[in-house]
């Protein structure tokens, strides 16, 4: 499968400046070197040329008249003809954004989130804080971040947190948080628990940069993660993106017992307490059984968890 390559990306590629560049990445491909990272040597450009190649990085050679402050998606609106040419899910993005961390010194960015942010701001470029958000419901947190106060305003009610909100100083008293993938479970706990639920977050499917983001600050700041998902291919890339973050994460009712109940699997599981464990039981169980489970056919169970806390299932 190929991709066709936006005009403005093969027009900028063919100016001089960024084809001296690109000569020189190919030429480490070519000997078998790294080309997401690593420097490259002997790359000598002119101040035209680096213009040129400013135009799409935005590093400190940048002279190309754009404000401090411009928008990822106008400037890949302005320099590609595509707004969103620069997404974190499009290898140009990844790659540029990469590029901006080594040039200044900043951690690589692999998705989008914090690192990703940082990156871009490093060359003046704001990221679209608001498109990528969260569902929380009771969430422990104190600071200046603008969701401090949308958790504190609304006890017992899911709330939307967006990137925009997680930015600021924030971290969250200790607690067993409890992780979902489907706004069913929390809106459901609202009903049932409201202000007594335990906190709460749901990914509301593919884990986001601000859902992530969100879950990083809370297992940094000491609390316990119960992580779960549906019980099928996707429930598991979300187990993994959760652990990216919060590498002690535990499994709640994400094991092969649980499963095996709704999916007709024969024999008796244990159920694993870490969620790593988790996770390979039941890739292994999934592969034999192709039976889905999504969390709505264990509604009754998670809600009678949240109801009960950690310390007593």
């Amino acid at each position: 499968m190929t991709t066709a390559i936006p005009p403005g990306i093969r027009d900028w590629a063919l100016l001089p400046g960024p084809a001296v560049v690109l000569d020189a990445v190919r030429t480490r491909a070519r000997r078998a070197h790294r080309t997401e990272a690593g420097t490259l040597t002997n790359v000598v450009l002119t101040a035209p040329q680096r213009r040129e190649v400013a135009l799409l990085l935005g590093t400190r050679w940048e002279l190309s008249g754009k404000p401090v402050g411009t928008r990822l998606a106008q400037l890949a609106a302005d320099a590609l003809h595509d707004a969103h040419a620069l997404d974190p899910d499009k290898p140009l993005g990844r790659g540029v954004a990469r590029l901006l961390a080594v040039v200044h010194d900043l951690p690589r960015p692999h998705r989008a989130g914090r690192a990703w942010r940082v990156a871009w701001a490093g060359a003046g470029v704001v990221c679209d804080g608001v498109s990528s958000r969260v569902l929380a419901l009771n969430l422990p947190l104190t600071g200046e971040a603008p969701a401090v106060k949308l958790c504190a305003a609304a006890p017992g009610e899911p709330v939307w947190l967006t990137l925009r909100s997680l930015v600021g100083a924030w971290t969250a008293s200790r607690a067993d948080v409890f992780v979902c993938e489907n706004p069913t479970v929390a809106e459901a706990a609202a009903d049932a628990l409201g202000p007594t639920c335990p906190p709460l977050v749901c990914t509301d499917g593919t884990a986001s940069g601000a859902a992530l983001d969100l879950l990083s600050g809370l297992a940094a700041a000491g609390c316990a993660i119960h992580a779960r998902a549906d019980f099928d291919p996707a429930g598991f890339t979300i187990a993994d993106q959760v652990l990216s973050v919060a590498p002690g994460a535990l499994s709640w009712r994400f094991d092969q017992r649980t499963c095996a109940a709704e999916c007709g699997m024969s024999g008796r599981h244990g159920a694993p307490h870490d969620l790593v464990t988790a996770v390979a039981g039941l890739r292994v169980a999934y592969d034999r059984s192709r039976s889905p489970v999504h969390e709505e056919r264990v509604l009754a169970l998670l809600l009678s968890d949240l109801a009960i806390g950690p310390a007593e299932r």
